[in-house]
C-alpha cells in the first residue's frame, strides 16, 4: 500500500520531442560545386605548369636567337658603311643623299627644285648617289577641309586642337635640321614654329628664265588679246576663280570698243579626278556662257607653252598664299603683264618694285581681277612695254645659275 501511494505522489514530466529535418539539395549541390571547381583549378593549374617551362624555354631560345640576328643585322651595317664610305678610285668618299617627294614627275614647281637640286649636287660632287623616296598617295576634299568638319563646330575645334598639336610636333622635328632652305615668304613661318634661325637661309627655287628670255618683247595685236593662265590643274590653284573675273570682264564691257579677248587656260593633269576637275571647269564655262571665249590646253609642249606666252598680252594667276610662284617668274620672263594673287610669295618675292618701278599687278577676289584686267589692257602699249621690261630685268634673281649658288652654298657644312 506503502509503494502505491507514493507512486501515485510522482510528479510526470514530459520529455521534448525532437524532430530530425531531412538534408537541403541545395547545400549538398553547393558542396559539390565548390569541390568540382577546386579540382577544375587545380587541373588548369597542373596544365599551367607543365607548358609553363616549356613555354619559358622556348622563348629563352628565341630571344636568343633574336639577339644573334640582330647583332649580325648590326655587324653587315657596320661592314656595308665601311664598303660605302671607303674611298674610290679617285680618292672621294661616296656620298649617299635621300630627297623625300610626293609626286616626283608631276612636272610642277616643286618637281623642278627636286631635280635642279640633284642636278646641281651631281654637278659638284662626282661621288654623289641621290636616292628618291616618291610615290606617296593622298587624299583630299577641297585642299584639306572635308564639308562635314567646316559645317561642324565640334569637328572643327577638334581639327583646330589637331592643327595645334601637328604645329607642335612640325616645330619639334624642324628644329633638329642642319640646314633650313626657304623663300622670303615661308621665313617667317618656320622660324616662329622651328625655331631654328641659325641654319635658316633663303633660297628661291630655280626658274628657267633664260628659255622664256629668248622671246622677243614685241607689243602684242591690239585686235586680239590672249590672257594666259599657267599652272596645274589643282584645286588650290582657283581656276574658277579665273573664268568668274573673266566672265565679269566680259559682262561689264569696261574696254568701250571691245577687242576680241581670250583667256587661255594652261596647265597638266595628274590622273582622273585632275580630268574630272577639268571637265568641271567646263561646265561652269557653259553656265557664265563663256565657253567660246575660254580654251583649255591639257599636257602640252614646251614648245606650245612659249608660243602662247609669247602672244600672251597678260598672265593670270590666283592661288592663295602660294609658298612661291614659278608660273609667275616664267610668265614675267616670256614678257607677259603679270596679274597675280595679293598673298604668299607673288605678293612678297615676286611681284614687288624693281629698282623703284612696277613689274606687275595683284588681286585677291572676282571684281579685283575683273578691274586689274581691264586696267591693264586699257593701258597704252608703251606703258604696258615698260612694265614688261622692268617684270624681265627683275627675274634674273629667280635663273638655275642664282639658285645652283644659293643652293650649294647652304648645303656646303653637310658636305664637310
Amino acid at each position: 500500500m506503502l509503494m502505491i501511494s507514493e507512486m501515485k505522489t510522482q510528479e510526470i514530466v514530459e520529455l521534448p520531442v525532437t524532430t530530425c529535418k531531412p538534408f537541403s539539395l541545395n547545400f549538398v549541390h553547393s558542396i559539390f560545386s565548390k569541390q568540382f571547381c577546386i579540382l577544375k583549378f587545380l587541373a588548369c593549374f597542373r596544365l599551367l605548369c607543365s607548358l609553363l617551362i616549356p613555354a619559358l624555354f622556348l622563348s629563352g631560345i628565341l630571344c636568343v636567337c633574336l639577339v644573334v640576328l640582330l647583332w649580325g643585322i648590326r655587324l653587315w651595317i657596320q661592314q656595308r658603311k665601311k664598303q660605302l664610305t671607303s674611298a674610290g678610285e679617285d680618292g672621294k668618299r661616296p656620298l649617299l643623299v635621300a630627297f623625300f617627294h610626293p609626286y616626283c614627275n608631276a612636272g610642277g614647281g616643286g618637281e623642278r627644285v627636286l631635280w635642279c637640286s640633284i642636278r646641281t649636287l651631281q654637278k659638284k660632287y662626282r661621288n654623289v648617289t641621290c636616292v628618291i623616296y616618291t610615290g606617296i598617295r593622298n587624299q583630299d576634299t577641297r585642299f584639306n577641309n572635308a564639308a562635314f568638319t567646316t559645317n561642324s563646330p565640334l569637328f572643327s575645334k577638334f581639327k583646330l586642337v589637331y592643327y595645334y598639336f601637328f604645329a607642335f610636333m612640325y616645330g619639334l622635328v624642324g628644329s633638329c635640321s642642319d640646314v633650313i632652305m626657304v623663300n622670303s615668304w615661308a621665313l617667317n613661318h618656320i622660324l616662329s614654329l622651328w625655331i631654328a634661325g641659325a641654319c635658316t637661309c633663303v633660297v628661291h627655287p630655280p626658274c628657267d628664265v633664260q628659255t622664256f628670255l629668248d622671246i622677243p618683247l614685241e607689243e602684242k595685236s591690239t585686235s586680239e588679246y590672249s590672257i594666259v593662265s599657267v599652272s596645274q590643274f589643282r584645286p588650290e590653284k582657283d581656276h574658277p576663280l579665273q573664268i568668274r573675273a573673266f566672265a565679269k570682264l566680259l559682262e561689264e564691257k569696261r574696254l568701250g570698243q571691245q577687242p576680241s579677248l581670250k583667256l587661255v587656260l594652261i596647265g597638266g593633269c595628274r590622273n582622273q579626278q585632275d580630268e574630272e576637275r577639268v571637265n568641271n571647269l567646263k561646265h561652269l564655262c557653259d553656265e557664265l556662257g563663256v565657253s567660246n571665249d575660254v580654251i583649255f590646253r591639257i599636257n602640252i609642249s614646251f614648245e606650245e607653252l612659249k608660243r602662247h606666252l609669247a602672244e600672251a598680252t597678260i598672265g593670270l594667276h590666283t592661288m592663295w598664299n602660294e609658298l612661291f610662284g614659278i608660273g609667275v617668274v616664267e610668265c614675267m620672263a616670256a614678257g607677259t603683264v603679270i596679274l597675280a594673287h595679293n598673298s604668299g610669295g607673288p605678293k612678297l618675292d615676286i611681284v614687288i618694285p624693281y629698282e623703284g618701278h612696277t613689274t606687275g599687278f595683284l588681286a585677291e577676289n572676282k571684281d579685283n581681277y575683273a578691274e586689274m584686267m581691264a586696267y591693264i589692257l586699257s593701258l597704252s602699249p608703251e606703258k604696258r612695254l615698260e612694265i614688261r621690261q622692268n617684270a624681265r630685268r627683275s627675274v634674273h634673281r629667280f635663273s638655275d645659275q642664282h639658285f645652283e649658288e644659293t643652293f650649294l652654298l647652304s648645303v656646303e657644312p653637310l658636305f664637310k
